[in-house]
């Protein structure tokens, strides 16, 4: 019995951190500030960022092999030819790569600085 009051319990956890990286993943791409979307769709403010913590720390149990290093070697933006290279800027990062790069290596950086 108490087992599967662990396994209702766990299945419980799972489909509201599911529901809530949806919820989460809609105020993201709408556009909106956190507090307009909040009360827009009657939600209280502190249970979103509440939920938003739940789900990124059950990300970080789950998924710790998904975090990736991308190696990148710096070197004076002077010594590279600006018309030839591609330009990532984020905050107050900004990065300058050669076309040549390879595609799946750009794709994986530019998923780690959007997380920057």
């Amino acid at each position: 019995m108490e087992d599967t009051t662990k396994v209702i319990a766990t299945i419980k956890n799972e489909v509201q951190l599911q529901k809530w990286s949806e919820e989460i993943r809609s105020c993201t791409e709408s556009g909106m500030k956190v507090k307009e979307w909040c009360t827009l769709n009657g939600v209280n403010i502190k249970i979103y960022y509440y939920h938003l913590r739940k789900v990124r720390e059950s990300i970080c149990k789950t998924e710790p092999d998904k975090q990736i290093v991308v190696p990148i070697r710096t070197t004076d933006i002077k010594e590279q030819n600006q018309e030839n290279n591609i330009l990532i800027k984020n905050h107050n990062v900004s990065v300058s790569l050669p076309i040549s790069i390879d595609p799946n290596l750009l794709i994986r950086l530019a998923k780690e600085l959007s997380a920057c």
